[in-house]
């Protein structure tokens, strides 16, 4: 059974494998749309999901980030008794390559009926729900910079592999990754992890950041 980014395995899996199916998708590829029936939910595995809006002006813009072991898509799980269908208000798309369970909201709601399932099914959403505050947390008027640290701090903290020496690896992120994150250009980011390269902050190489100091990545947010 697959395990979910080095964890334990899949709880739906797990408890409710006739109605899980796993998927894994390239990079870009929508994992659910606007106005699509939400007769699902998706437990992120491996990569990294974004949920975007379409602004006033018409432009899509990442909203949340989402890593494994969350969940995507839980507007699946209102309205379970409505004759009306639930729609998803927003989309959700891999920024990297992503791997998940798609599975029926009947099952997952099923599941609530057992406490300890309950228990760890609102772990996940809890999870989720702290981690899509990362962007709106980011103060008004807040530089680019200081908005690459947020994103990187999360994703360290959350997907990141803690190397002996206590650095922080991210494997398979790449510039065109965090611009598309952080709703900015790759030239951009290229200038602020050059910038944050040169105050010992970082190590970038092919698909690959790693946070060398992570708790003077601590210290810089704090200023």
């Amino acid at each position: 059974m697959k395990s979910i980014s080095g964890s334990s395995p899949c709880l739906f899996q797990t408890h409710c494998p006739s109605d899980t199916v796993l998927i894994r998708v390239p990079r870009g590829r929508a994992i659910f749309s606007v106005e699509q029936h939400a007769a699902y939910i998706y437990h992120l595995h491996e990569g990294v999901v974004g949920t975007t809006i379409t602004t006033s002006t018409g432009c899509n813009m990442v909203s949340a980030i989402i890593v494994p072991p969350q969940l995507v898509g839980i507007a699946g799980l209102a309205g379970m008794y409505s004759p009306r269908h639930i729609l998803h208000l927003g989309e959700a798309r891999a920024i990297t390559p992503v791997t998940y369970c798609k599975v029926r909201r009947e099952a997952v709601w099923a599941l609530f009926s057992d406490r300890e399932m309950l228990a760890q099914i609102m772990d996940l959403i809890c999870n989720m729900v702290c981690n899509m505050s990362v962007l709106r947390s980011f103060p008004e008027k807040a530089g680019i910079c200081r908005q690459v640290l947020i994103i990187l701090n999360m994703l360290g903290r959350s997907i990141g592999t803690c190397e002996s020496d206590g650095m922080l690896t991210l494997h398979g992120i790449t510039h065109e990754d965090l611009a598309l994150m952080i709703n900015t250009s790759r030239n951009t980011i290229t200038r602020v992890l050059s910038r944050l390269e040169r105050d010992g902050l970082v190590e970038t190489h092919r698909r690959e950041i790693i946070l060398t100091k992570p708790q003077s990545f601590l210290r810089s947010l704090l200023v």
